[in-house]
């Protein structure tokens, strides 16, 4: 029973530490913002500028939306890939032109407590209250990212 234990130990341990990353869906930021329904919670390949400060760190596309902040992000404590170049060149210059990949977390429903009165529900239009993200909550989703694929020093020609 020993040596079949620990067999099984060595290989949960070798799956688990070369295994990688379930396949992500590759899309563009703009796409991601006008279906983000259907990615919420799932895995993401995107690639768009990023710039990240004291108070905020979204991604943005200066072909989408005039460049508006469309999506928060956060790094993983497990983030794999090229952090450093990434890191360097928001030192730098800050912003780059990345790509990444995560978990999207889109406009959750937050529940309503059931006890709270019809005239009280009204007042709000029947309007489900959703989760936001980010500093403010100035963002209706964010991706929690896990690998930076790409880092290019390239103008986004907004300034």
């Amino acid at each position: 029973m020993g040596k079949k234990f620990f067999s099984i130990i060595i290989v949960m341990f070798v799956i688990c530490c070369y295994v990688k990353f379930p396949s992500a869906f590759a899309l563009d930021i703009c796409t991601l913002d006008e279906n983000i329904q259907s990615y919420q919670e799932r895995r993401i390949r995107v690639s768009a500028f990023i710039t990240e400060g004291f108070e905020y760190s979204f991604l943005y596309d200066p072909q989408c939306q005039e460049g508006k902040p469309l999506l928060h992000f956060e790094l993983t404590s497990k983030i794999d890939g090229k952090v450093k170049a990434f890191k360097k060149l928001i030192k730098k210059k800050g912003y780059a032109f990345v790509t990444i990949e995560g978990i999207v977390h889109g406009p959750e429903p937050i529940p309503v407590d059931p006890k709270i009165e019809d005239r009280v529900k009204e007042l709000y239009g029947g309007i489900m209250p959703v989760k936001t993200y980010g500093h403010f909550n100035a963002y209706k989703m964010s991706i929690a990212i896990d690998n930076i694929i790409e880092v290019k020093n390239i103008d986004d020609g907004m300034q």
